[in-house]
Formats: C-alpha cells, structure tokens, sequence
C-alpha cells in the first residue's frame, strides 16, 4: 500500500516517464525482496519512503486497520517517541547508513536492521527494514546456529537486493549472485544460463567453479533434453538428488563433465519470456532444503527486477535519441519551409502592393477592397510563418548552461520592450519586491514574460486594467502568478489556449495564436508546468512553477 508520492517534480514529459519507471520498478523489487526474505521465518520486514509512511510490510497479518501491528510498535507510522530504537535506526538509514536495533515486544527480544534504499538519481528514496524475533534461550544448542543462518541468508539477499537497486550492470550482478550461491549453500558450483532469443539454446552467462574458458562460451540444451531446460519448460523449480538416477532428463555435457550429483534449479522470470535459470550444484550427494529453493528464487527475482529495469532503461534511451532526431528534423523542416514559403509570399506582397499605388483611384472601390483583403492575408501569413519558425527553433538547452537570473530584472527588461503598448492601454503594473533568483535562460525567461504580459494588454475589459506580477516558494519550485482583470477565459478552453495556432477570438484580437504555446515550451525546457485558472468577465491568472 502506496501512501504518498516521494519528492514530486514536474519534469518534462522523457524526464518524467523515466523517474515514474524507476520509481515502480524499485518499490516492485523492494516488494519482492520483502515477500522472499520472510518466507517460513519469523521475520518482519518493510519498507518505507522518506517521510517514514509504509509503502509495504511482509511477515505479519494486517488488523482490521490496514497496517500491521508489528510495524505500528516499530514505530514506522504514528508519534513514537524520540528515542525509541527502530526510530533511530530508521532516521540513521534516511541519512544513507545502515544500522541496528533491539527492541523487547511483549517479552520477545528483536534484533533488526534497516538499510537506505538509493534511487537511480543517487539520492535515498526510502529504507527497508527486518527484524527476527530471537529464540529464548532454551539450553538447545541447534536452535541458536540455525537462526544465525537464516539471518545470514536474509542478510545476504538484503545486499543482494541493495546493490541491485543501485544500478549495477547485469553481468555484474550475475557474477556476484553465482558466487553468493556457491559461499551461502555451501556448493562447489553455481550457474546462470541466459535464454537466446530466436534459437533453443542458453548460454553460459555467468558460472562459479566451473573450469575456466567454459564462462561466456558454453551453450546448452534450451528444450527438455537438460535440468536446465526441462525447468525452462515446466516453468517450475527442479530438484535433483541423484542426477545418475533421474528418468525426467539426462545430465548435459557441463555437468556430466564436472561430475555433478545433486542439484537445484530455479527461474529467473521475464516480462514476457523467463531470462534464464539459476542453479547450483554439488559434485557431492546434497540434499537441497525448502530454504535453499526459497534462497535461490530470492536471488532470482532481484535478478529478474534488475534486467527489467536496464532493458526499461534501454528502450527509454532509444526512445529519446529516436525523439531527438525526429525533433530535429521537424526543426530543419520548418526553417526550410518557412524560408522557401517567405520568398513568393514578398513577391506577391510586392507585386499587390505596387497595384495598389498605381491603380488606386482608377479602379472601383470594390477592386481597392480587393486589393486590401490580399495585403493582410499575406501579412498575416508572414507572420504566422516567422511565429512557426521562432517556435521550432526553441530547442531544448540542457541544465547545467543555465545562469542565475534576477527574475525581477528580466521582468524589467519585459516591461520596457512592452513600453508602447503599455502606454496606449494605459494598464497599471504591480510587480512583487523580492522576486528571486533561479537558474535559467535569461533570453528565454524575458520572453516569457513578456508573451504573458502582452497577453493580458491584449484582452483585457472596458475596466481600467490592472496586471499583477509575484512569486511564492513551494516545495523545491517557485511558483510564479501573472494576473490580470481583463476579459477572462472559459475553463473548457483551458488546455486548448496552450496549443500551437490555437485562438479563441478570430480575427477580433491581433495575434497567431502561438504565444501562449512558446510560453509553455519555454517553461517546460525550464523544468516546470504551466497553467491557468480563470472567469468569463473577471480576469485569469496564469501560474508557471520554475526550479530553484
């Protein structure tokens, strides 16, 4: 259960898609490591985000309320106390260290350990935690090495699961999992065969104790004729005991060649297709336990969670160089159409205007109308070309070339290119003190100014207008407020406002319908939203957010 969103940001739309997938992708790892770690065992475990609030609990049955009793007393939701220990260990956690705790519950002793969880962007997003109640001491030596190991083992996908998170490459985390395998069940090899798309076969991907050469080169059986592939088959875990004795498949060169026995196979599931399996073996007779299988498909599903995450990432990498380079062309194309579609427009502007110095008077006034309609369709045309062009050519500057502005200076500057028109409006500007500075494109954030403010001049009512610049802090952004008393806006035409060529009013207002389209590509190249809140006859407002 999801109860808050952390850090939310308006981005641009690639930004945003990729922060939301990594975002899913995390908690549903954070939630199978969870689901894993606490099977068959006593154990709680969670995870939370940074603010603390519960974004999934295993181990423990929910009450009536929702949320777990257990993870209530840990102290994860509601006003524990300041010093109360899990408390601590989570706020140590939050600030990216690790740390324990023992707690005594209703005469049980818990020892837990709460890790950070660190997002793709290198901040912690969050922390998982787990505690196991301890055996009372009861004077039976084997209870006490059989916690310590099933600790050991959660402890050892809890780091699995970690560096996972932390984006590590594939092969890496499949050279670690091989050999946490062999140290955790204590066998002489393990191995990781990687389905081949469009063929049956599965190639050594990563391996542990195998003989060296054999990594990387070696393939496999993908059909039924192989433990490996009979598992890919049945979709089910495979435990072999005796591997001269099995009558479901024969052994395959790798192992037969090795003198395997015993053996252990499990899943590593995909979107669509399982990637590959998992498995560990013994050149000894071994008998595989339930906590080993459930060991192995732990470690199984953090490795299925990470490829899905880098082949997520893959496809939004393509995505965005595809993009780019569909964005580029688009830009091309409009500087060459506007440039090729310039030149018979002057022609005829040309040509219609000199009609009109030599033939006004001569010809009826009819004809003179005429004449008219041509030269302000062609002006209108001019200027509907140059506004695409100036659009087209507002590319995507990168972060890091931005300066810090004096917001209130580019206000300035928006104000005194608008000077003639402010002047014949005769409009009243009231601008905030104190408007901040940020990083920006100063160019950039002039023209956006003076497209809104030039915005409220044009519609404004048949009372004296008045126009209101400010600004206010909110969270990591400030949100800014251009607000006027002029004619004001029907809220179903709220969104459309913003698209290219997009007008209201005809030809009853001057324009080409693109100003309001620039200014929200300006503040989204900026890292921010706009948007508008209005009334028929009682003024807008428009709010933009900006970064700090």
């Amino acid at each position: 259960m999801i109860s808050s969103c952390p850090d939310p940001e308006h981005k641009d739309p690639r930004k945003l898609l990729d922060r939301l997938h990594q975002a899913e992708t995390d908690l549903a790892l954070c939630g199978q490591l969870l689901d894993t770690i606490t099977k068959d065992s006593g154990a709680v475990a969670w995870a939370s985000d940074a603010q603390r609030h519960i974004l999934s609990v295993r181990g423990v049955r929910t009450q009536s309320g929702g949320l777990p009793a257990l993870a209530q007393i840990f102290g994860l939701t509601g006003d524990p106390a300041a010093d109360f220990p899990p408390l601590l260990a989570t706020r140590e956690a939050l600030r990216g260290k690790p740390a324990d705790f023992d707690l005594r519950v209703a005469g049980t002793r818990w020892h837990g350990h709460i890790d950070p969880v660190w997002g793709s962007s290198g901040s912690v997003i969050g922390t998982a935690g787990i505690a196991s109640p301890l055996a009372p001491s009861t004077g039976r030596s084997g209870a006490e090495p059989e916690l310590h190991d099933r600790e050991s083992r959660q402890s050892a996908i809890a780091a699995f699961g970690r560096h996972a998170l932390e984006g590590n490459s594939i092969q890496s985390l499949m050279d670690e999992a091989v050999q946490l395998t062999v140290r955790v069940l204590g066998v002489e090899f393990a191995k990781i065969l990687e389905q081949q798309p469009g063929s049956d076969s599965l190639l050594l991907a990563a391996g542990a104790g195998w003989r060296q050469g054999l990594v990387g080169t070696v393939t496999l059986d993908a059909r039924s004729g192989s433990q490996g592939g009979y598992a890919l088959q049945a979709r089910e875990p495979v435990i072999v005991d005796d591997l001269a004795s099995e009558t479901r498949f024969r052994g395959s060169r790798l192992l037969l060649g090795h003198g395997v026995v015993s053996g252990v196979t499990v899943l590593i599931p995909g979107r669509k297709e399982p990637f590959g399996i998992l498995g560990a073996h013994s050149a000894q007779r071994h008998r595989f336990t339930t906590e080993d299988l459930h060991f192995l498909e732990a470690i199984a599903h953090i490795l299925s969670a990470a490829i899905e995450r880098k082949r997520s990432e893959k496809e939004l990498q393509t995505q965005a160089r595809e993009l780019e380079h569909s964005n580029a062309e688009l830009r091309q194309f409009a500087y060459v159409a506007s440039h090729d579609l310039q030149e018979p427009l002057r022609t005829i502007a040309s040509f219609t205007q000199f009609l009109a110095r030599r033939y006004r008077g001569r010809l009826d006034a009819e004809a003179d109308e005429f004449i008219r309609y041509i030269v302000g369709a062609v002006t209108r045309m001019s200027n509907l070309i140059n506004d695409l062009l100036d659009y087209s050519r507002l590319a995507n500057p990168k972060p890091e070339i931005f300066t810090r502005v004096d917001t209130g200076r580019e206000v300035s500057a928006a104000l005194d290119n608008l000077r003639q028109a402010i002047g014949e409006s005769h409009a009243e500007i009231k601008v905030a003190a104190n408007l901040p500075s940020l990083p920006a494109d100063p160019v950039r954030l002039i023209r956006l100014f003076q497209n809104l403010i030039s915005n409220a001049i044009k519609y404004h009512s048949e009372r004296p207008l008045e126009i209101h610049i400010d600004a206010a802090p909110e969270g990591s952004f400030w949100r800014f407020a251009v607000s006027d008393n002029g004619i004001g806006i029907d809220p179903r035409y709220f969104e459309r406002i913003f698209g290219v060529f997009k007008r209201l009013h005809g030809s009853e207002y001057p324009g080409t319908g693109i100003g309001l389209a620039v200014c929200r590509k300006i503040v989204e190249i900026h890292g921010g939203r706009i948007w508008v809140e209005s009334e028929p006859g009682r003024g807008s407002t428009f709010f933009f957010t900006l970064p700090k």
